[in-house]
């Protein structure tokens, strides 16, 4: 294809985005297996790796 150019600003959202994506994808399968899937909000993430690097 053609090259483009895009703002990183761009680029960034989409990462989050593209990524929020799979991490849904992700938790419906679990669920579907029966299985609990983790949160996958970011803060909780954050709280939870501050808390267990002290």
């Amino acid at each position: 294809g053609s090259g483009a150019t895009l703002p990183l600003a761009t680029l960034v959202r989409h990462s989050a985005n593209h990524s929020t994506y799979h991490r849904g994808q992700l938790a419906s399968m679990l669920r579907r297996l029966g299985a609990a899937p983790p949160s996958t909000d970011l803060l909780v993430f954050a709280v939870e790796q501050s808390q267990r690097d002290g």
